[in-house]
């Protein structure tokens, strides 16, 4: 796969969130990709959109063990309708780095680390005045096994690297029916230094077309229902992706 467009909805708290993404490949190593996100209320009181657009090229080197860069450029705009609401927009850059590790042919463990160097400028129109912040970088890893032709099984967390920053562990399975059709169940739980705090379960299933013979390689149709035991309101999601 060479290049894939894809969109994606989420209701969530009373909010439409809606996602643009594009990624494609110049080289064999060296890819790029773009990002659009637009979040709005129903009541239309606050919309908020953010662009990201990055390069990434991928570091072949002994064996099964490969790491990988990516240097972006964000943007992002808030408006409030109201005269205290925060009205503003921002722009700056960062930079992630990533390795995956094939330990078998059915096991493989990935490590990220996102926004290792991030700052974006901020003009806050609200209040009058331009301020620069740092996004606070964070660690995930995981290990994904292929169990059978059928199911993969994964496993996921973020590590904390400040004190205020809590532990995210998950796990989740997907199993696969014909090669047209698959189920998925996951769990997801917060962890601060005192206490657990919540778990966020999900399940879905998605399906899967081969439409190589008419204009692309596969298009796939995604939906999950999320239900969170801190929040009042589930959330929905639905994606489409098209490869090409």
């Amino acid at each position: 796969m060479n290049r894939e467009a894809a969109l994606a909805y989420q209701y969530r708290f009373g909010m439409d969130v809606l996602a643009a993404s594009y990624v494609n490949k110049a080289t064999r190593d060296l890819g790029f990709g773009q990002a659009l996100l637009l979040s709005t209320d129903r009541d239309n009181m606050m919309t908020e959109l953010y662009f990201v657009t990055a390069a990434g090229y991928k570091f072949n080197l002994l064996g099964p063990l490969s790491v990988g860069a990516s240097a972006k450029m964000m943007g992002s705009a808030v408006n409030g309708v109201s005269l205290d609401s925060p009205r503003g927009e921002s722009f700056g850059g960062g930079l992630d780095l990533g390795l995956m590790w094939e330990l078998s042919r059915t096991v493989r463990y990935g490590l990220n680390m996102r926004d290792l160097v991030s700052v974006n400028r901020w003009k806050n129109r609200t209040e009058g005045y331009q301020y620069s912040e740092r996004m606070p970088a964070t660690m995930n890893m995981g290990v994904s096994c292929k169990a059978g032709y059928a199911a993969l099984l994964t496993a996921d967390w973020q590590v904390p690297l400040y004190d205020d920053m809590p532990w995210v562990v998950a796990g989740g399975m997907e199993y696969e029916f014909y090669g047209l059709f698959a189920l998925r169940i996951g769990a997801q739980r917060e962890i601060t230094r005192d206490k657990a705090d919540w778990w966020k379960i999900t399940g879905g299933g998605g399906l899967k077309f081969d439409t190589e013979p008419a204009w692309g390689k596969y298009l796939n149709l995604d939906a999950a229902y999320e239900y969170n035991t801190l929040e009042l309101f589930p959330a929905i999601n639905v994606s489409l992706s098209v490869g090409f």
